[in-house]
């Protein structure tokens, strides 16, 4: 929980009694490796913070092919947000890459934290923030060939790099493995 309160206090200071009632609202779990989170079609109804690992989001074409839309690394909120808000079936898979340690807070857990208007005022800040990354992860990925795409992620998430299968990356930055295969070359 300590870990959680440090992040927040990046954006908020938050009050001991809204501290108190995330210690109430949130357990802790431990998920392994290959897990799914989330599975399309399904409802999501939890939000985990990620204290250790790293999850991947990702959709199967029709044609059975997963293109991955995101990854999450420790100190990260994440959700599948249109199915946890209104209550729709998941258009995604979410699945732990690595082991991972959360925190895990329940939408009927999260109702009684939206209480607390300090609680609010960090779901707006932590909203505003995860739009603002995700817009420049996107434009990013848009904009740039190959190429740079690749030191964009190396620059700004370098233990992704390490971390996530080429496969993985390659699918994220929309290139082939094969040609992430050479890119690596050219840059190692």
């Amino acid at each position: 929980m300590e870990q959680l309160i440090t992040y927040i206090n990046q954006y908020m200071v938050i009050s001991e009694a809204l501290q108190r009632a995330l210690l109430d609202c949130c357990c802790w779990e431990s998920v392994p490796k290959g897990q799914l989170l989330i599975e399309e079609g399904k409802v999501c109804r939890k939000k985990w913070f990620i204290q250790k690992g790293l999850t991947k989001a990702f959709w199967v074409s029709p044609t059975g092919i997963p293109k991955i839309v995101g990854f999450h690394l420790e100190n990260t909120w994440m959700t599948q947000l249109d199915s946890y808000e209104h209550g729709t079936a998941s258009a995604i898979y979410l699945e732990a890459v690595e082991e991972l340690e959360v925190l895990v807070l329940s939408k009927e857990d999260e109702l009684k934290l939206l209480e607390y208007p300090d609680y609010v005022k960090l779901q707006y800040l932590l909203c505003k923030e995860e739009l603002i990354k995700n817009y420049q992860i996107q434009r990013q990925i848009n904009s740039l060939d190959g190429l740079e795409r690749y030191r964009f992620l190396m620059e700004h998430f370098p233990a992704l790099i390490h971390r996530a299968k080429l496969k993985d990356i390659a699918s994220f930055i929309g290139i082939s493995q094969e040609r992430l295969s050479r890119i690596r070359k050219v840059i190692y």
